[in-house]
């Protein structure tokens, strides 16, 4: 059998969707803590960034995309929440080892699926958030994250799985 769920995609069209009391709750403290979604922990396990976005979003492709990732402590289902990043100037920013310095500043917005690891072994049964708005860093810290970033995986085809979106996206 064929794997059917597998990430990187184009994230339009999205349907729009109300997640109402479900929807995404980041719990970040200092290097630990854990996300909620749909009554749901994961706990955080860590980040790291691919080097041109591995999402696109109307066919573009961003120039960093960070992924946090995190672990259901039940059964090892993962959720990570993808942000898309580009250079700026003048903007602030700086290389850190905290992931919440890189959330976009209306981390509100996300466009939500199920998909797979986009690393090795490419396991399915991964709940993907990955926020509307991008977040802009200074071009040298864009430059240094790159250097140390993974290679993004080519996009995989959507395989009638619909995207959500809790905001009205376009497509």
């Amino acid at each position: 059998m064929t794997a059917q769920q597998q990430s990187p995609i184009e994230l339009l069209p999205a349907v729009r969707a109300d997640y109402g009391d479900g929807r995404l709750r980041i719990r970040w403290s200092g290097t630990g803590g854990y996300v909620e979604m749909e009554g749901r922990r994961f706990d955080y396990v860590g980040f790291h960034f691919h080097a041109r976005a591995e999402h696109a979003v109307g066919g573009r492709r961003h120039a960093l995309e960070l992924h946090v990732v995190h672990e259901h402590p039940g059964d090892g289902t993962k959720a990570v929440l993808g942000v898309l990043i580009d250079p700026a100037d003048p903007v602030a920013g700086r290389v850190s080892d905290d992931p919440r310095d890189y959330l976009p500043s209306d981390p509100t917005h996300y466009y939500r699926y199920e998909g797979s690891l986009t690393t090795s072994d490419y396991t399915e049964n991964v709940s993907w958030v990955v926020f509307r708005d991008r977040r802009l860093l200074p071009s040298q810290v864009v430059a240094e994250l790159v250097r140390q970033a993974l290679p993004a995986r080519e996009l995989q085809s959507r395989h009638r799985r619909f995207v959500l979106a809790n905001f009205r996206a376009g497509g």
